[in-house]
């Protein structure tokens, strides 16, 4: 197959709405109706020799997106997607398949919720098609816990985050072609804020249970670097990432 690249620009408008309890509202884990309108351009190039099996190849792509409020926007932001997938091929159907991809949320604006993004837009980790070994999309990266007092109980919600990173290696062989591969993998990757928006998280639900006498909410585990830390010290990956490894039959 002949590699081709791809160019494309697009405007979306979007009405989301998370519905939560009482205590995941004032924590900003669901929060009322908002609107989302962005304009943004998509960069893809694929140099893949097949679309079923590949063997050899890359897959890149990035994506850019503004939101800002005179597209008819509750919120602004500035998001940037790169995706880079490369494909080696050892022996007869033996491949080595390397991932890596990055996703930023940058200058939000939401003037109702100190600057905090939007529930619905933050980025979420976990399951099969990203760590795997993780239940599902909603396991990994930082969390808010509040003790409710009906229950007499402390309730962790996982929050998603404003920037996520995800690196995947996989080995693969096709034992039938076209039908079925067996592959050993080992997945990276982690969501998290940064460490100024992490602050004006903790500041937004100290200033909410101050001001309402609601049980008092603190954020957890939010493990924030720059993608620089990740070249000048590689054990990030280790110290600040969710890891998983394992094998996988694939039909």
């Amino acid at each position: 197959m002949a590699a081709h690249t791809k160019i494309s620009l697009f405007y979306e408008h979007s009405a989301n709405r998370i519905d939560g309890k009482f205590e995941q509202e004032y924590s900003l884990v669901s929060v009322d109706d908002i609107r989302i309108g962005k304009v943004g351009i998509r960069l893809s190039y694929d140099s893949r020799n097949s679309f079923t099996w590949v063997t050899r190849g890359m897959l890149f792509e990035l994506g850019l997106s503004w939101a800002r409020n005179f597209f008819i926007s509750d919120i602004e932001y500035f998001k940037m997607r790169v995706t880079n997938n490369l494909f080696f091929s050892f022996y007869h159907e033996l491949v080595l398949a390397l991932s890596f991809s990055h996703t930023s949320f940058m200058q939000v604006r939401n003037s109702s919720s100190n600057d905090i993004l939007h529930a619905s837009e933050r980025l979420m980790l976990g399951g099969a098609n990203t760590v795997r070994g993780f239940a599902n999309q909603h396991n990994l990266g930082p969390y808010v816990r509040y003790f409710v007092q009906d229950s007499k109980l402390f309730i962790s919600e996982v929050t998603g985050g404003t920037r996520s990173s995800l690196l995947k290696a996989e080995l693969r062989y096709q034992i039938v072609k076209d039908f079925l591969a067996v592959s050993v993998f080992l997945d990276s990757g982690n969501t998290y804020f940064s460490e100024q928006e992490a602050k004006h998280y903790q500041d937004f639900l100290d200033t909410a249970s101050k001001n309402n006498q609601r049980p008092r909410s603190v954020l957890y585990d939010n493990f924030s670097y720059e993608l620089r830390d990740i070249i000048r010290q590689p054990r990030t990956l280790l110290d600040k990432h969710y890891l998983a490894s394992g094998m996988a039959l694939n039909y």
